[in-house]
């Protein structure tokens, strides 16, 4: 199924593991670029390096979303 999400970027948070995971290596294999953000940085670059098998640009970045400013350095 096409979604249309070649060269999009997509920011996935929570996608360390579990259903942010499996969404981030989805869009990957739809096409998109995914910003892994996790607070695990261990797990955010295994789910980082899973997207980036799929042929796309993909980077992880540590961040907790209740944090403003740590929402804000990763934007």
């Amino acid at each position: 199924m096409d979604f249309g999400l070649k060269g999009k970027n997509c920011i996935v948070t929570g996608s360390g593991q579990g259903i942010g995971e499996a969404i981030a290596l989805t869009l990957a294999g739809e096409g998109a670029n995914v910003l892994v953000a996790d607070m695990n940085p261990e797990t955010a670059k295994k789910t980082m390096e899973g997207c980036k098998a799929k042929g796309v640009l993909s980077e992880c970045f540590q961040v907790d979303v209740t944090n403003r400013p740590s929402v804000d350095a990763m934007v």
